[in-house]
């Protein structure tokens, strides 16, 4: 309540502010408003076209070269799995294998350096390894040495890490391990405190079962030989050099990962990925390859990512949409600012020319309305400025000259008035002494025991009180039928023996409203053309309910029928034609009163004569 209150004084103090403000103030007010809106409205139109544009391209662009990227990591990373599937068919390889002695450190020594030459061969040459190695239980064979050298693995602890236990498991074919901590992994406490550059390294790794071909059949090594495992070490910066090559535009985030989520490369900014990874990375796992917009942190940004067909793992960079579209919403928004400033200045001349050729005229209507105010009805405007305000004083001119022969013509006019007043009171005697005379008839018409000819008088009677009585144009459907009974009474006398009339009345559509005496023309029609050939045994039905929100009235007859031409004619007779006029006027009455879509229908009835059906809203 209090709120409604408070409302519609706001709108009392600002129609007040309105009326005490001039029109040129308004006009430039509303020039601004209009201005400010259409600018706004267009400068949000082009921003978030123009926004999406960028970002739809930036989103292709940098979708297209991830996967360019991949491609080239795909390529480094099939080199170094190429060669270790070489390996294995390698026949030095085979029988230094074959020939060595687990148990004698000469022949270790001896095996090693020949592995190690064998391994380079391979794999020297392979781009971005930072070290491979050849890990039994028993020795690491690698062309490094040291605790901390690149090639550093401790064959002591291989057996407990999961590289073997995914490698193992793989039974021969390769896997690829993410980033790990190599302290961690190999449990080097020793080294927890030592800076290492290959600390965090990820891997490949692959039991190597080798191969000899000896008169084209093909020898495995041995059961009692043990079968080495490869091990290939990147560091993470494989990735992120070709991410850095890149020159992606904005703020945006590199990110490596497997498909469990495990973090294999990432830029230095990347924190925020792994804060809200729950929001991309179902994303990822189900389509391999696009590019999709994500929420990180309330901000928008788009993420294009690839997968490996190598590793399986997912390359993925965030790029910051608000960034990207920063330049151009500032861009906007100073045009914008400058053109609604040049617009509003423009408005106002405009305003203030505009003003001046409306309130001039109106200075000069006004002061010409003073004038004829004052009496003087000679005062005639010569208007030069727009149409509607020639029109204006053409209308003033007139309605000044209408006045001065009103005025003339004032005394006449009531004159004539006093002269209707009394014809007024002469007619008002007529109807009771028709009334009077109705009645000294009935009363003779008894006295002779004349029964028809006062039942006829007294229907008469009625019908005559009931027409003069009642002056709406609407009436209860109750009274209506009333009359109609009496009018039948009147006909059966006129044409005796020449029919019945049979009644079917809803008593529910007796209260409805219906326009008065629409019925009389159409059983009228009945009797001028249905029964003109007819000398007994006619029939007439009335017929009336209510459908829903509707009321249906029909009046059927047993008459000579009626064909589609003259169905046509009636219903669209001219207003001057005087045959079956009625029926046109009921149908134009209803039309007017209730609508186009309401009205009357004629057709052929099943006696073989005519149905007319009348519809209209049913109203009590």
């Amino acid at each position: 309540m209090n709120v409604n209150l408070r409302k519609n004084k706001l709108f009392v103090l600002l129609e007040n502010i309105l009326n005490s403000v001039r029109l040129r103030t308004k006009l430039v007010i509303t020039y601004i408003v209009i201005i400010i809106t259409i600018i706004s409205f267009l400068g949000v139109s082009c921003y978030k076209m123009s926004s999406n544009l960028i970002l739809d391209v930036t989103a292709k662009n940098v979708y297209e070269l991830i996967k360019k990227n991949n491609e080239i990591v795909d390529e480094k990373l099939s080199k170094a799995l190429d060669s270790s599937i070489a390996l294995i068919a390698d026949k030095s390889l085979f029988n230094t294998l074959s020939s060595l002695d687990p148990d004698s450190e000469e022949s270790i020594i001896k095996s090693d350096r020949i592995i190690s030459n064998i391994l380079s061969r391979y794999l020297m040459n392979a781009p971005g390894i930072y070290s491979y190695k050849l890990v039994t239980s028993y020795y690491t064979f690698t062309p490094d040495a040291g605790n901390t050298s690149p090639g550093f693995l401790p064959f002591q602890e291989f057996s407990k890490t999961s590289i073997y236990s995914a490698a193992k498991k793989a039974q021969g074919k390769a896997v690829w391990i993410p980033t790990y901590d190599f302290v961690k992994e190999f449990r080097q406490k020793d080294l927890e405190d030592i800076h290492m550059e290959g600390r965090y390294v990820f891997s490949m790794a692959r039991m190597i079962d080798c191969l000899d071909f000896v008169n084209g059949q093909v020898l495995h090594l041995s059961d009692e030989v043990e079968r080495p495992f490869l091990v290939i070490d990147y560091l993470p910066g494989f990735f992120t050099d070709v991410y850095n090559k890149s020159n992606i535009v904005g703020n945006s985030m590199f990110f490596v990962a497997s498909k469990d989520g495990t973090v294999v490369a990432q830029s230095e900014n990347s924190q925020l990925v792994l804060e809200e990874q729950d929001t991309w990375l179902d994303m990822v796992r189900e389509e391999t390859s696009g590019y999709v917009n994500v929420v990180l942190n309330g901000e928008p940004w788009i993420l294009c990512f690839d997968t490996s067909n190598v590793t399986g793992w997912i390359t993925m960079i965030f790029v910051n949409a608000k960034e990207l579209t920063a330049p151009l919403l500032i861009g906007i928004r100073n045009r914008s600012f400058y053109i609604a400033i040049t617009l509003c200045l423009v408005s106002m001349i405009i305003a203030y020319i505009i003003s001046i050729r409306v309130t001039t005229p109106i200075d000069r209507l006004t002061k010409a309305a003073k004038k004829i105010g004052s009496g003087d009805f000679d005062v005639m405007l010569h208007e030069e400025y727009d149409i509607e305000f020639k029109q204006l004083a053409d209308t003033m001119n007139y309605m000044s000259s209408k006045i001065k022969t009103l005025i003339r013509e004032n005394y006449e006019v009531k004159i004539r008035e006093k002269e209707a007043t009394i014809g007024a009171l002469t007619l008002q005697l007529n109807p009771h002494f028709l009334y009077n005379t109705i009645n000294i008839i009935n009363w003779i018409a008894i006295r002779n025991k004349q029964n028809d000819i006062s039942k006829m008088l007294i229907s008469l009677s009625y019908m005559l009180n009931y027409t003069v009585r009642t002056k709406q144009d609407i009436v209860r459907f109750s009274d209506d039928l009333e009359w109609l009974e009496k009018y039948l009474y009147i006909m059966s006398i006129r044409f005796e023996g020449k029919f019945i009339v049979e009644y079917d009345i809803n008593p529910e559509v007796l209260s409805a409203k219906v326009p008065k005496l629409f019925l009389q023309p159409i059983i009228e029609n009945v009797f001028t053309h249905a029964f003109s050939s007819m000398e007994s045994d006619g029939t007439i039905k009335i017929s009336a309910k209510k459908d829903g929100n509707l009321a249906f009235f029909s009046i059927e007859d047993n008459g000579k029928g009626i064909c589609k031409d003259d169905i046509d004619m009636i219903l669209n007779r001219p207003r001057e034609d005087n045959l079956s006029i009625g029926i046109s006027n009921v149908n134009r009455r209803i039309k007017i009163i209730y609508g186009e879509e309401y009205g009357i229908k004629i057709e052929p009835s099943v006696s073989g004569g005519t149905k007319v059906i009348i519809v209209f809203p049913f109203n009590k």
